[in-house]
């Protein structure tokens, strides 16, 4: 597959971040939020320290300034222009704009490494994850988010990939596989379930989620199918593995049995459609 250029990726990248995040912050961001924050203050609390964060991907630098009230925050995008208005906003925080995989930052730095729906727009997601776990200390967590491919391959309302633009979705199972030579994977879960077509057709349909709503309650429920692998996003959290225990890459994905195998036979019997195939939508997946 031919990737765009760094050159034509931070062109995109910019032009996207100026228009969907400098006033907004769409609904999935915001609940990864809410799961981000929740695992800092745990984190900070077992630290019983301010923390050293870095955010890998950084966007707009929304997340950063959040975080800043957990420790100290540095914020990375390939975003120039990006990061040069999220420098303007926040002094206290310091940003650094460039290729991740280039940046020449501290070994064994940081207590936390957030990335956000990062690793679908990188072209070599293991060395990725191995970039992300050298950059952790001894017992540092990584929290991780990334679209879910299964879901997201059913669903109507997601735009054609960008010009400029990597997309490689993955499912749990997939991340799962990635994180496993650098981290123990301490929770996985799904968030935000959504999704029109093939078994999500049914599983989503209104009269069903009504009906189940009023028996279990529509929170209990939404929580059922996050942790079914139903949800939009795949969130995880997962501590660095000592120097010299990484695993061989594809042991496990244990994980993935999670989606009932019924299921996912049904979305291979050819009624879900292909990433570059799918309707537009508002900003890209």
């Amino acid at each position: 597959m031919d990737f765009p250029t760094l050159h034509e990726q931070q062109q995109w990248w910019n032009q996207w971040i100026a228009t969907y995040r400098t006033e907004q912050i769409g609904i999935d961001s915001q609940r990864q939020a809410q799961e981000v924050l929740r695992w800092t203050e745990r984190i900070r609390g077992a630290l019983q320290r301010p923390l050293d964060i870095i955010d890998v991907g950084c966007g707009s630098g929304w997340l950063c300034e959040l975080l800043a009230g957990y420790g100290t925050v540095t914020g990375t995008d390939l975003a120039d222009a990006a990061i040069a208005r999220a420098r303007e906003r926040r002094g206290d925080i310091r940003y650094i704009a460039g290729d991740i995989m280039a940046l020449d930052l501290p070994l064994q730095s940081f207590d936390l490494v957030v990335s956000l729906e990062v690793l679908s727009h990188v072209a070599d997601q293991p060395a990725f994850v191995a970039k992300l776990a050298s950059l952790l200390r001894p017992g540092g967590v990584l929290i991780i988010a990334n679209q879910n491919r299964w879901v997201l391959e059913r669903n109507e309302t997601v735009q054609p990939r960008g010009w400029g633009q990597i997309r490689k979705w993955t499912t749990p199972g997939e991340l799962s596989l990635l994180l496993r030579p650098h981290f123990e994977i301490d929770e996985l879960t799904t968030l935000e379930p959504r999704g029109r077509l093939g078994a999500l057709r049914v599983i989503n349909a209104p009269q069903i989620t009504a009906a189940l709503g009023a028996v279990l309650g529509h929170a209990r429920l939404k929580r059922i199918k996050e942790r079914a692998g139903l949800g939009w996003t795949v969130i995880a959290q997962a501590t660095v593995r000592s120097s010299g225990a990484t695993l061989a890459a594809g042991r496990s994905a244990a994980w993935f049995h999670l989606v009932p195998s019924a299921i996912r036979a049904y979305g291979r019997s050819g009624r879900s459609r292909q990433p570059d195939e799918i309707g537009a939508s508002e900003g890209p997946a």
